[in-house]
């Protein structure tokens, strides 16, 4: 281990243990180690949709694109592998896009950040492999250069009164005034962040973009911040679960690359039909004018489910046929059981299927997202 590899493992640990003063139930065989709950889901569930959330989202990953020996392409060349519209995007603002195959599944789904003299990826850890091979087949050195930084990391503010609570924070910050992924540099707890105002399909808030070695800091300034207006921290689980009812798609569970993006029900805001070649487009535009794909993305409200959730994979049934498979279930405080899952495009919205051949059907499908 480098001596900077190190460092920033420590930088890693020092936060896991200030969140673990705050009661955090690390899951320590997670890679890497998450706050599952701070020992209280529907307390953490009811800060995340009452008032204001503080999360942890340091174990994603942050990939930089800089110049390479040619510059001023860097930019450009990046922005002709996403399959949103990143060029015209201003300073310090961001794009939800997916990084696709040539066969039209996603490498990886994330921010693309633009900053001033180079461009930030926010993606989940999982992309990250992926998402490297992928460079090194599309991205030539001579146009960027791009490396993970595991010495920046995402906190954020979460929650209906998350503007309030990041007023307190950062004081010379006017939440009100960003739109949705717009940015702007603040300072929090005498540390200069980027703070991203989160894409109105996610809850509403504020991420910020924080050094390392000034993280456990940061989060104990937000995590004030949040208890001044009735909130706290959140794990993993509550977040969990909101995710769900939002209808948001997470990679490894409802995206891979044997996904298509309009299965997903992201090409409203991850995909820009209007904007020049990207890498797997002729798939994409290929769908859209087809008008259809073979499944969709469905909430599943669960009847008749007071033990077990269905694990991720099982099976979804209309009599002896089967429809579809649920990819993630989780018990809402609000909804009681629910899931996400894929399923045939001849299901409707309000048909009920089951959880095995000529089963009960106790599964009812929904359009995305859940309602209140």
């Amino acid at each position: 281990m480098t001596d900077t590899t190190a460092s920033e493992s420590e930088e890693r640990e020092a936060l896991l243990e200030r969140l673990r003063g705050d009661g955090a139930r690390v899951e320590e065989d997670s890679a890497p180690p998450v706050a599952r709950s701070f020992g209280d889901p529907e307390g953490e569930y009811d800060a995340l949709t009452g008032a204001a959330a503080v999360v942890d989202d340091t174990d994603r990953a942050l990939i930089r694109v800089t110049a390479g020996r040619k510059e001023g392409r860097a930019h450009e060349t990046l922005s002709g592998l996403l399959t949103n519209h990143f060029e015209a995007t201003p300073p310090d603002s961001a794009v939800y896009s997916f990084l696709l195959t040539a066969r039209g599944g996603p490498v990886a789904e994330l921010r693309a950040i633009r900053r001033q003299t180079e461009d930030w990826l926010d993606l989940p850890a999982p992309c990250v492999e992926g998402t490297l091979e992928h460079f090194g087949k599309y991205l030539p050195p001579l146009f960027a250069e791009y490396r993970v930084d595991p010495s920046l990391g995402r906190l954020g503010l979460v929650g209906p009164r998350a503007d309030e609570a990041l007023r307190s924070a950062a004081p010379d910050v006017e939440p009100g005034e960003l739109g949705p992924l717009e940015g702007t540099l603040a300072t929090v707890a005498g540390t200069e962040v980027l703070v991203l105002r989160r894409d109105a399909v996610d809850d509403p808030g504020a991420d910020l973009y924080v050094p390392m070695d000034r993280a456990a800091a940061l989060w104990e300034r937000l995590t004030a911040a949040a208890r001044e207006v009735g909130g706290g921290p959140a794990g993993r689980a509550a977040r969990e679960v909101r995710r769900v009812e939002l209808g948001i798609p997470a990679y490894g569970s409802e995206i891979d690359e044997g996904t298509l993006p309009q299965e997903t029900g992201q090409t409203d805001r991850a995909v820009s039909f209007e904007k020049g070649c990207y890498t797997g487009q002729e798939v994409v535009v290929r769908i859209e004018h087809r008008g259809q794909v073979n499944r969709h993305l469905r909430g599943l409200e669960l009847t008749g489910h007071g033990g077990e959730l269905p694990e991720p994979g099982t099976p979804l049934h209309d009599g002896e046929r089967e429809r579809g498979t649920v990819t993630t279930a989780v018990r809402s405080p609000r909804r009681g059981p629910i899931a996400l899952g894929y399923v045939r495009r001849e299901v409707e919205p309000g048909d009920r299927l089951s959880l095995e051949p000529g089963g009960e059907p106790t599964c009812r499908v929904l359009r995305l997202p859940f309602g209140d």
